[in-house]
């Protein structure tokens, strides 16, 4: 895989990734194009090659090998790293500490770095990591014991009856928190996340793969599976939660590939990507994308919920939005994700002047800008914008703003009275508030030129947006 970047400066090399198809863990990645400036390339190992930490459940990603090797090119551009410079860095919230040196030139073919310039000088980065130990594996009591009870109480009245179980997977008759299970005491919790995911219909699957994809942009679909690697050591659960990582492709092959799940799959394969049908090797990219993204995000969540007990809030946060959002039977954001009061009061001022039609008016707007048709850069804004607020306390609770709306709140009462059913909310205005409650929150992380692409498409609807963007709350 190869990939351009663009930082505030923009790299003129490209970063060469390369993965093991054996899958022993000899995967790496190398700079090509360094040489035309007359500079070394660099190599880096997925996995540690030094120290004594081998690193068997720990590894760059293509994208962690991306950032260290554009961080490492631009300090050889700069004259700040050479041969023999030692850079040392935390990874995992300060639970892995890793250790790089820049070695003197190495061979391209035992690098197997074959898409350097011949010729060319190539610098291995070579590296250790260094962990706390494998603690005392930990029982579930106390408060983490009633916690868990009480999610698994809560997950379950969003279940339906058990039918076309994937093997492995079925609900325990009674819940265990025993210590002594397949993937730890909290085993009844992941079996109940699971079984949402293999209940849920195409459209529910469709908006976790959509989440995923919005997660992937703003920050990191692996980042929770990599804290909860961290925490199982810390708890003794190392080798429960690997084992439940490499149950995870199982859970995603029956809810792609089993008898009964064709049908929803194709159909979710349609949402997605819709009814063109691009040919056959579209279609298998298209499929594995999908699949790809599904894992990383059932993962993410699995994994965590393993160590609930002994990883933080933001972590729970980030594992849990995208997955609850998605699939939960309630119709909003999990407390966790909401953005603060001030936010949320000064969007509820902001559209409280327009009415039920308006309101209809700015949903429709926000549709086609995630289409692009007013700016090139509002749909890849707005699917970060959503990142953030399924991954922290960002996100708006339909109930707490358009909820509390007079006009939306008149059209619920009619709807509820004549149509015998509560008014649902309004997918692209839920999606809005969201956006926006975001980037009041994130407003620091955003350009200018971001806040102009964000107000331009509602400016005549609510001229005060860009203002409101640009005050402190």
């Amino acid at each position: 895989m190869t990939s351009r970047h663009e930082e505030a400066r923009r790299p003129t090399w490209t970063v060469q990734s390369v993965f093991d198809p054996d899958g022993e863990g000899r995967e790496f990645a190398y700079t090509i194009g360094l040489d035309e400036l007359g500079l070394p390339e660099l190599h880096l190992w997925g996995r540690p090659s030094l120290g004594e930490d081998p690193g068997e459940d720990w590894m760059f990603s293509p994208d962690d090998r991306c950032r260290i090797l554009n961080e490492l090119a631009w300090g050889v551009i700069d004259r700040t790293i050479s041969v023999g410079t030692e850079l040392v860095r935390t990874y995992d919230d300060g639970a892995a500490v890793v250790r790089f040196e820049v070695g003197p030139p190495g061979d391209i073919e035992e690098l197997e770095a074959y898409g350097v310039a011949p010729g060319a000088t190539v610098l291995p980065v070579r590296w250790s990591l260094t962990r706390p130990p494998d603690g005392r594996p930990r029982t579930l009591k106390g408060h983490h014991l009633a916690e868990a009870r009480t999610l698994y109480r809560q997950v379950l009245t969003s279940l339906g009856p058990e039918h076309d179980v994937p093997p492995g997977w079925e609900l325990q008759a009674r819940p265990s928190w025993r210590r002594e299970q397949r993937w730890g005491p909290l085993t009844p919790v992941v079996l109940a996340r699971a079984a949402q995911l293999w209940q849920a219909d195409a459209e529910s699957v469709s908006l976790l793969v959509g989440n995923a994809v919005d997660v992937r942009e703003a920050s990191s679909l692996t980042w929770p599976a990599s804290l909860a690697n961290a925490a199982a050591r810390q708890a003794g659960r190392r080798k429960e939660v690997r084992r439940l990582y490499d149950d995870v492709p199982d859970l995603v092959d029956h809810v792609v590939d089993a008898p009964g799940s064709r049908r929803r799959w194709a159909e979710l394969m349609e949402i997605v990507w819709g009814a063109d049908d691009g040919g056959p090797d579209k279609a298998r990219r298209a499929h594995a994308a999908v699949r790809s993204l599904l894992h990383d995000v059932t993962a993410a969540c699995l994994m965590v919920e393993a160590v609930a007990d002994v990883v933080d809030t933001a972590t729970l946060t980030h594992a849990r939005g995208p997955w609850i959002a998605a699939l939960s039977p309630t119709d909003d954001l999990p407390p966790g994700n909401w953005a603060s009061g001030h936010v949320l009061d000064a969007l509820r001022d902001l559209i409280a002047p327009l009415s039920l039609t308006q309101l209809g008016e700015l949903a429709h707007l926000h549709a086609l800008a995630r289409e692009g048709e007013y700016a090139d850069d509002y749909p890849l804004l707005a699917m970060r914008l959503r990142g953030w607020a399924l991954t922290g306390p960002a996100g708006c609770p339909w109930r707490a703003t358009i909820g509390r709306h007079a006009e939306w709140t008149e059209h619920a009462v009619l709807a509820a009275r004549f149509l015998g059913r509560a008014a649902a909310p309004h997918h692209d205005l839920r999606d809005w508030t969201s956006v926006v409650s975001s980037a009041l929150t994130h407003r620091c992380r955003l350009s200018a030129e971001d806040v102009d692409a964000l107000a331009a498409p509602v400016r005549h609807l609510l001229p005060g947006l860009g203002a409101l963007l640009n005050q402190p709350l």
